[in-house]
């Protein structure tokens, strides 16, 4: 191979290399404040986040008071990955007790990324969402409630009520952006939230054969059948 030819597979090898890290990696245990910060992008998985937006109430943990997990968990076997943050006050015993409280922010899919984790040509879309809260007990009188949304997805309305109600999912159409907004209701001091999160599940999807292959195959499949037909003429 001439060094030309080298050179300019370098380069193409490169130029994929930044295309799928050029976004800064989504830290977690950074406060919300960060991603509130003005033209603030990170990526989690191989989704892009962006236009962070929190409003809060009352004593509830204020964005240098709220500190973000990441949650980040490729299956190559099953196809699916699961992204998404987690929620939480920093400071001890500080919770989410007063109304209204809100999050947002958007999200898009890094389809080089998407295929650098599961193979060339693999392009992934956004079909589920999983939202949950952690409080007190559950009961009939606990009014704690929570709806997660995905704009072009659906949403899921979350309580207290029962247990087990705090958590739950919607599944809708692949997409491959959209904008998240998590809200609350039904707050007190008695029914406070002490954390909560949002994930994303997404489905890798394998490339189409490309028309000239499937020719090449058919032609080849024509080829030994021809053959197939001549030695039985044969004999």
């Amino acid at each position: 191979m001439k060094l030309k030819h080298v050179l300019a597979l370098a380069t193409v090898l490169t130029a994929g290399s930044a295309m799928v890290y050029a976004t800064p990696v989504c830290v977690a245990g950074s406060s919300l404040s960060v991603y509130e910060s003005a033209g603030y992008t990170c990526e989690a998985g191989d989704l892009i986040y962006s236009g962070f937006s929190y409003s809060f109430s009352g004593s509830d943990p204020t964005d240098s008071q709220t500190s973000l997990g990441v949650d980040n968990f490729p299956n190559t076997v099953t196809k699916i990955w699961q992204v998404g943050f987690q929620f939480g006050s920093s400071v001890g015993g500080l919770t989410w007790g007063a109304i209204p409280m809100s999050v947002s922010y958007s999200v898009s899919v890094d389809q080089a990324a998407c295929a650098a984790e599961f193979g060339a040509g693999y392009t992934c879309a956004i079909n589920e969402l999983q939202g949950q809260f952690q409080d007190g007990s559950a009961g009939s009188s606990n009014t704690a409630a929570m709806t997660d949304a995905a704009s072009g997805g659906g949403s899921v309305a979350l309580n207290d009520l029962t247990t087990g109600a705090n958590t739950g999912q919607v599944f809708f159409p692949g997409i491959t952006s959209t904008n998240i907004s998590i809200t609350t209701a039904g707050l007190s001091t008695t029914y406070s939230i002490e954390s909560f999160g949002l994930d994303l599940y997404e489905t890798a999807t394998a490339p189409a054969p490309e028309p000239a292959t499937l020719g090449l195959v058919g032609v080849a499949l024509l080829g030994f059948g021809l053959l197939r037909r001549r030695k039985v003429s044969v004999q």
